[in-house]
């Protein structure tokens, strides 16, 4: 009632039969009669229609049909909405169909006869659910041949988020809904530092409101980290007391203030995230703040306690990286999550981190629609290309693979652009 583009969308996923309550199912009846006739279809059409038929009270009434409206909390999630009635109605029939199985088995003396129902049933219940998240090969052709054409005018809507570090942007082109993408890295490595340099890119240079899930560091912390980024001031400054403050450093410090304090960027330290917290929080943040990108520091800080101790942790990563896989496609959002790599980087010749140091990897690495490992040469080796770091695009389902270099400026925990090609 709220978006005529929305109801047209809502017309091809829902059908009458996915409500639950019987007023809903005859509004929404009511919508799809007069959906055909090119009328603007609002909650006063509606309800004109409904006392045409002199069945308006059986609705709730002029007050109920318009009270409607009022209870929406995003049109952003309009098919996330439309996909939990769908998943609900599923969940409604396969009870009812329980029910009928069970009242068969204590009335039927046929035990094939019980079961070939039982099969049946569960099989066109099964096709139903296989049937709406089926493509038509010619319509997404036609979406695939819009796409293109876009490009070729330069407008192409699914580039995705992006930022200032071209030769990463070159193999990754942009950062898209329904993505997760993991950057890893050892300890020191300046993992954490890379993420705030692109949560201020996309917050501040995007306009991208970002959220920033940090389980290690507290929100203070990260704050004056991005002061510290920002304003191109040394790390060392805040921690020592006595350092001497110049008029510049004054000057920057403010400037810097006033760029963070004027982007959309949440910070939730919350020490303890699971996966359906993330979800619930995440809901509110793209509700309230409008979020268009997360980041979660660090992933095998998260539980699953859900899952249990018995099952181990691999199982419990595993759970956690398919879930956050998950929760990228069903709010369309890119999901970037920092992760740990294992000792084994120590031991190798070169110290060139791989995708299989991921620790406690389980399905991480095949979720994951792009791994970046960040390696630094001057860590291990203080001559080998000192003040530098390379990051290393080890899986691009959306591209091509390869290495951006970068320069590491530790003490401002600044990531720049090797070079200005």
């Amino acid at each position: 009632m709220l978006d005529e583009e929305r109801l047209h969308e809502m017309l091809e996923l829902l059908e009458t039969e996915h409500f639950y309550a019987p007023s809903h199912r005859k509004i929404f009846e009511v919508m799809k009669k007069l959906s055909p006739l090119g009328k603007r279809i609002d909650h006063l059409l509606v309800y004109a229609e409904f006392k045409k038929n002199g069945n308006v009270a059986e609705v709730g009434g002029a007050s109920y049909i318009g009270g409607l409206t009022q209870n929406v909390p995003t049109l952003a999630n309009a098919s996330h909405y439309a996909t939990i009635i769908i998943e609900k109605s599923y969940l409604r029939m396969l009870l009812n169909l329980t029910m009928k199985i069970q009242s068969q088995v204590f009335i039927s003396e046929n035990t094939d006869e019980v079961y070939e129902l039982a099969e049946s049933q569960l099989m066109k219940l099964g096709e139903k659910r296989i049937k709406k998240n089926s493509n038509d090969i010619a319509s997404l052709m036609d979406q695939a041949l819009i796409n293109f054409n876009d490009r070729i005018n330069g407008d192409n809507q699914n580039k995705g988020i992006t930022c200032k570090y071209w030769s990463m942007m070159k193999m990754l082109n942009g950062f898209r809904g329904g993505e997760m993408i993991v950057i890893a890295a050892r300890p020191s490595m300046g993992k954490t530092s890379f993420a705030l340099n692109l949560i201020l890119e996309f917050a501040i240079r995007q306009n991208a409101p970002a959220a920033f899930f940090s389980l290690e560091m507290s929100a203070l912390q990260i704050a004056n980290n991005m002061l510290c980024i920002e304003s191109r001031t040394d790390g060392n400054f805040w921690n020592n007391p006595d350092a001497a403050i110049s008029e510049g450093d004054t000057d920057r410090i403010t400037r810097g203030i006033e760029r963070i304090a004027g982007a959309k960027i949440i910070i939730d330290d919350d020490s303890f995230l699971s996966p359906q917290i993330l979800r619930s929080k995440l809901r509110r943040y793209m509700k309230e703040h409008d979020v268009k990108i997360v980041l979660i520091d660090y992933l095998q800080l998260m539980s699953a306690p859900e899952i249990g101790s018995r099952d181990g942790r691999t199982q419990e990563m595993s759970h956690i990286s398919r879930t956050l896989k998950s929760i990228s496609r069903e709010m369309d959002i890119p999901v970037i999550a920092l992760a740990q790599l294992n000792r084994g980087v120590e031991s190798r010749q070169g110290n060139k981190p791989r995708m299989s140091d991921l620790r406690e990897s389980g399905s991480i690495e095949q979720d994951a629609d792009a791994v970046m490992l960040i390696h630094r040469p001057d860590y291990y080796n203080p001559d080998e290309k000192p003040g530098e770091a390379e990051l290393i695009l080890a899986k691009n389902r959306n591209g091509e693979t390869g290495t951006a270099p970068f320069l590491f400026i530790r003490n401002m925990m600044r990531f720049e652009n090797l070079s200005n090609e």
